[in-house]
C-alpha cells in the first residue's frame, strides 16, 4: 500500500480542481465529444485530472514515468470510489494505450520535454485521425514560467520573470531541493509560445482552439487570485511571451508531418 502524504493529497485535489474548472469546460466549449473513445493523460502524476475525466463518464488511462506517484494515485482513486486505470508507462506506445485514442491530455508536461517534437510525433501514432491533443502549460518567459516559486532557499524564489536572467546565472542560483530538478528541466527546455507552435506544426498538428491567461487557473487556485484571460494581448508577438502566464490549446492531426529536424536544424 502506498504512503499518502499531505502534499500528495493536496496536489491531487489541486489537479482535480484544474480539470473541473478549466479543462473539462474548455473541451465542452470546443464541442469535443471525448466520451466516445479512450482518453489518455500523459504525465498524470497522482491522477487527479484523469479521475475527473473518469468521473464525468470517460474511459481513462493515466500514465506517468514515476511509479511511486502512480501508486499513490491508485490509492486516492480507490478512496474516491472512482474506477480509474493508472500505470507507469509511455503514451507513445500503442501496446500500452490499447489502440487508437480519442483524446490525449498533457497538463503542465510539454515544458519538461527536451524533445517535444519527437514526443508529439510519437503521440500521432496512437491518436485517432479525428482525435485531439489537449495541452496546457506555462510559457517559459512568463512571470513564473521557471516555476521558481517551488525553490527552497534560493534568492530568486519570488522574483517574477526570473527566466529572463542568463541561464548560466540561473543554474548557479537554483541550488538543491525537492523540486529543484524540475526547475532545471524547465531551464534547459525554455519552451516559449513560439517554440511550442513551431514544434506542433512540424509534428503535423493544427490548432483548433486556444485560451491564454494573464493569471491562469492554476495560479488562481494556488494563490487565491482571480482568473484573468489575456484577451488581445495574447496576439501581440513578443509581449505575449512575457505576459501570458498559461495557455490551454486544443490540437488535432492535419495533413502529413514535416520531415524531422536534423541536429543542425533551427528553432
Amino acid at each position: 500500500m502506498a504512503v499518502i502524504r499531505d502534499h500528495d493529497r493536496y496536489y491531487w485535489n489541486f489537479q482535480r480542481a484544474v480539470a473541473r474548472n478549466q479543462l473539462l469546460p474548455f473541451l465542452q466549449r470546443a464541442g469535443v465529444d471525448w466520451r466516445r473513445g479512450r482518453v489518455v493523460e500523459l504525465g498524470c502524476a497522482e491522477g487527479g485530472v484523469a479521475l475527473e475525466f473518469a468521473a464525468a463518464g470517460a474511459s481513462v488511462l493515466g500514465l506517468d514515468l514515476d511509479a511511486a506517484r502512480v501508486a499513490v494515485g491508485r490509492e486516492l482513486a480507490a478512496e474516491a470510489g472512482v474506477e480509474l486505470e493508472l500505470r507507469p508507462g509511455d503514451a507513445c506506445d500503442p501496446r500500452i494505450t490499447g489502440g487508437p485514442v480519442e483524446l490525449i491530455v498533457l497538463r503542465d508536461v510539454v515544458e519538461h520535454l527536451p524533445d517535444l517534437e519527437g514526443v508529439l510525433r510519437g503521440l500521432r501514432r496512437v491518436l485517432r485521425p479525428d482525435g485531439h491533443l489537449l495541452v496546457a502549460f506555462p510559457p517559459y518567459y512568463s512571470p513564473f514560467g521557471l516555476h521558481q516559486q517551488l525553490l527552497r532557499g534560493a534568492p530568486l524564489r519570488w522574483l517574477p520573470w526570473a527566466s529572463l536572467l542568463p541561464p548560466r546565472l540561473l543554474r548557479r542560483w537554483i541550488g538543491r531541493g525537492p523540486f529543484n530538478g524540475e526547475v532545471r528541466e524547465l531551464l534547459e527546455c525554455r519552451l516559449s509560445l513560439r517554440r511550442f507552435a513551431a514544434a506542433c506544426a512540424r509534428a503535423g498538428y493544427g490548432e483548433r482552439r486556444r485560451q491564454a491567461y494573464l493569471v491562469r487557473p492554476a495560479h488562481a487556485l494556488r494563490f487565491g487570485l482571480p482568473v484573468i484571460p489575456a484577451g488581445p494581448l495574447a496576439r501581440v508577438p513578443g509581449l505575449r511571451e512575457v505576459l501570458v502566464s498559461g495557455v490551454v490549446v486544443l490540437l488535432r492531426p492535419v495533413g502529413r508531418e514535416a520531415p524531422a529536424r536534423t541536429a543542425g536544424g533551427s528553432g
